[in-house]
């Protein structure tokens, strides 16, 4: 009876889901005919100096869009138009047009959310300029026969200048002395390079103007003549932006005042001076050859020094792994030692032949990446960059990344970046059951492969609808998978507060920096007994650090609708065995009769019975 019960309140149900689709939202009728959607992601990027950056296109495939065998494609183009930031000079677009197959739009479309991103790669030049954030125009523009709804078709994208440096202008003495009646020549510096004029007043200490000082900007050294009169006295001068250059506050600064201490002199005693000077500034110079001389020197000796101690550099893991959702893994590198000089590395990847096979069926690969990089004279730090996978490539390709390095007997070094199943972090069960006293939840997390990088988890407790009253604890908790691990260290399991004092809850979970891993939530169920309890944590309950098998069940996995499920099952047993058993009779009986018509000499025997089985 439970069982037709349950199968007429189905169907009842079903018909009204299917009543309510053919109605549509709030009697707008019949719901429109979905497109294929693709735009921009945001209507603003940016970006800093000598980095690849990327202007993200989303495209859209609805679920009830039919592509069927067509051999249709959408393409889009992304071109710049110029602003402050002009192409060539501090941009340039890596690829501006994109193809998908009607292959790739089906993969799109049948994957979880419907969607994939795309990245245009930017490469954003770096210079030797000190100059304010630029910006330029990005246009979005369709090319495709199939009904395509276009969002976000224009971005603005800003390029941020790379470090914080600034341009000094400054006295190249802090003290001058000067003769009484004479042209005393002061020196002001730019330090510094930058694309615009600067404006600079030389002021006396009583914020009188000297002299009004432009450096454009080929001009690093600018001489001023100033003259003392007959006094002797001394004057301070100091530096400051004019008002045509106030924009450039922050990005300009100003050295320290300097001093001009008047003298008088007779005609002999000024000759004297000038031999000496000139006697001095030859010896300087000479004394600067001298030194520069040694300079080259060292770093020949340097680099000899290296090469006998067997400088290596070299890629910090020997196996990378990125998930098929990741489409990029953080690739590093590293030096032995400190070298005199910076070190230029090369960097090629190509996929191995067993790949191309595999993906092509042509064993030859060609190059896919090459990029130079350079590690700084005095340090050993790890020079990263981001190695992306291409829409074409499948779960298992491997690629082979080397490197080499410029002007030193360095040698090669080598890893491989394997492309791995799509990466999940779900709950270790996706159900608890917890007794109404209970504070917290002890919840533990899993992970469905192995990645190169750490990955950071926050869970968060949110009540489900209704609101119940709320309470104060804490409730979330951020967990940490370490790189090649499948459990979150050092805890596996984690208490979260529960938010709500009856009915149920759920657990969310978010992804940190990685918005394409799928992230899959539980729920808690609060009972009025205290039959639910926590998840354990002891070992045996955690995730395994070896593999991402599950745990054994516990009382959390308890759902008072299991037991309803049960009784369904028995009686639906029953009633198939009944029927077996009723078959059965039916069919002894009827050879019994065949048996006693198969001779005219036989009686029908008196114990036969001939039965009607009604179901």
């Amino acid at each position: 009876m439970m069982a037709v019960r349950c199968a007429c309140l189905g169907s009842s149900v079903l018909l009204l889901v299917l009543a309510l689709w053919t109605v549509g939202e709030c009697g707008q009728g019949v719901p429109a005919t979905p497109k294929i959607s693709v735009g921009f992601l945001s209507p603003t990027f940016s970006g800093k100096e000598g980095e690849v950056a990327a202007a993200t296109v989303r495209v859209e495939v609805p679920k009830d869009i039919n592509l069927g065998d067509s051999n249709e494609s959408l393409t889009f183009v992304v071109t710049s138009e110029d602003g402050e930031a002009k192409a060539g000079r501090d941009f340039e677009l890596v690829e501006g047009t994109i193809t998908l197959a009607t292959g790739d739009l089906k993969r799109i479309q049948n994957n979880r959310l419907g969607h994939t991103n795309i990245a245009v790669e930017i490469s954003l030049t770096e210079d030797e300029y000190i100059e304010p954030s630029q910006t330029f125009t990005l246009t979005l523009e369709v090319q495709t026969t199939l009904d395509v709804e276009e969002h976000i078709t224009s971005a603005i994208f800003t390029i941020n200048d790379k470090g914080s440096d600034t341009v000094k202008i400054s006295f190249d003495q802090t003290t001058y002395t000067a003769y009484a009646s004479q042209n005393a020549p002061l020196k002001l510096l730019k330090e510094g390079r930058i694309r615009q004029n600067i404006s600079v007043d030389v002021t006396f200490s009583d914020d009188s103007l000297f002299q009004t000082i432009l450096f454009k900007p080929s001009q690093n050294v600018i001489e001023v003549s100033f003259n003392p009169g007959g006094e002797t006295q001394s004057y301070s001068l100091s530096l400051a932006l004019a008002e045509p250059s106030h924009n450039l506050e922050g990005l300009v600064v100003m050295g320290a005042p300097a001093e001009v201490k008047v003298m008088e002199f007779t005609p002999e005693g000024r000759r004297i001076i000038r031999l000496l000077e000139g006697k001095i500034n030859s010896t300087v110079v000479e004394r600067q050859n001298e030194y520069s001389r040694l300079q080259e020197k060292y770093a020949v000796l340097q680099r000899r020094v290296e090469d006998l101690q067997g400088l290596k550099v070299e890629f910090e893991r020997e196996q990378y792994y990125m998930a098929k959702n990741d489409e990029s893994v953080k690739v590093c590198l590293k030096k032995k030692m400190a070298t005199a000089e910076d070190l230029h590395v090369t960097v090629t990847a190509k996929k191995n032949k067993d790949s191309q096979k595999r993906d092509t069926g042509d064993e030859d690969a060609s190059p896919i990446f090459q990029e130079e990089f350079i590690i700084s004279a005095g340090s050993v730090k790890a020079e990263c960059f981001g190695f992306d996978m291409t829409p074409g490539d499948k779960v298992g390709a491997t690629f082979n990344l080397t490197l080499t390095v410029d002007d030193h007997t360095v040698p090669p070094n080598s890893t491989t970046v394997t492309i791995t199943k799509s990466l999940t972090v779900s709950f270790e069960p996706s159900e608890y059951t917890v007794s109404k006293g209970d504070t917290a939840v002890n919840v533990c997390l899993k992970k469905s492969v192995k990645i190169s990088e750490e990955l950071t988890v926050t869970v968060t407790a949110k009540e489900s609808p209704p609101p119940s009253t709320k309470r104060t604890p804490a409730a979330s908790q951020t967990f940490t998978f370490p790189a090649d691990s499948w459990a979150a260290q050092p805890d596996p399991c984690k208490d979260i507060g529960i938010p709500v004092e009856k009915g149920t809850f759920i657990l969310t979970l978010d992804v940190k920096d990685r918005p394409n891993v799928e992230s899959r939530s539980a729920t808690v169920t609060i009972t009025d007994d205290d039959f639910g309890t926590d998840t354990p944590t002891s070992a045996s309950s955690s995730p395994s650090e070896t593999s991402p098998s599950a745990p054994s069940s516990t009382l959390n996995d308890y759902n008072p609708m299991v037991y309803v499920w049960v009784i369904v099952a028995v009686v639906i047993t029953i009633i198939i065995l009944a029927m077996a058993i009723a078959a059965y009779v039916i069919y002894r009986q009827r050879e019994k009769i065949k048996e006693c018509f198969a001779s005219p000499y036989k009686k029908l025997p008196t114990d036969v019975h001939i039965e009607t089985v009604t179901f």
